[in-house]
C-alpha cells in the first residue's frame, strides 16, 4: 500500500469543532485516525500482513510514534 496524502483536517470541520467542542482535535489527531482507518481497510483486518509506503515525513512519523508508542527504535527513523 502506499499512502502520499498529507493529510490536513477541512478548516470549516476544524471551525465546527473548535467551536462546539474546544480543543477536541488537531489537524495530527485527525490525519493520524484517517491514516490508521485507511491502513485497516487493506488486509490488515483479515490478520493478514500488509507493506506501507508512506513518503511524507509528517505523516509517517505520526504512524510510527502512534504505533511504537512514542519509542521509535532508530533503524525505523529514516530521513
Amino acid at each position: 500500500m502506499v499512502y502520499i496524502y498529507d493529510q490536513w483536517i477541512n478548516p470549516n470541520m476544524m471551525r465546527w469543532f473548535n467551536k462546539h467542542v474546544p480543543g477536541a482535535i488537531s489537524h495530527d489527531d485527525y490525519a493520524l485516525t484517517e491514516l490508521i482507518q485507511i491502513i485497516w481497510r487493506t488486509q490488515v483486518r483479515n490478520k493478514k500482513p500488509v507493506t506501507v509506503y508512506i513518503p511524507s515525513k509528517r505523516m509517517r512519523d505520526l504512524f510510527l510514534n502512534w504505533l511504537w508508542e512514542g519509542q521509535v527504535p532508530a533503524d525505523l527513523r529514516v530521513i
